[in-house]
């Protein structure tokens, strides 16, 4: 018999294959972990804010959450970093 198919190897190739499936994915909300709280307003397009969007047809299946991030329309590069919706910082822990 193969040293593949001994009992031990399979029980421990059977509980790692259980614990692997039993695994929650893990979703971060961008709002939830973005940084600065004032670069963004809820439902309001801006030149110069992020907008939290919730208002979008269908926003349920679209985006976690029903909300998404959504930049102000970029047509060309920034003058100055100060230009347009200040960056996020996005921090996972």
């Amino acid at each position: 018999m193969s040293k593949i198919f001994q009992p031990g190897v399979l029980v421990l190739f059977l509980l790692v294959s259980i614990a692997a499936a039993a695994q929650k994915p893990l979703r971060f909300e961008a709002e939830d972990i973005s940084e600065p709280k004032e670069a963004w307003q809820k439902d309001t397009y801006s030149d110069t804010k992020w907008n939290l969007w919730s208002t979008d047809k269908d926003a349920l299946k679209k985006w976690s959450e029903g909300v998404v991030l959504q930049s102000p329309r970029v047509m060309k590069d920034r003058e100055r970093p100060e230009d347009g919706a200040p960056p996020l910082h996005s921090v996972v822990t």
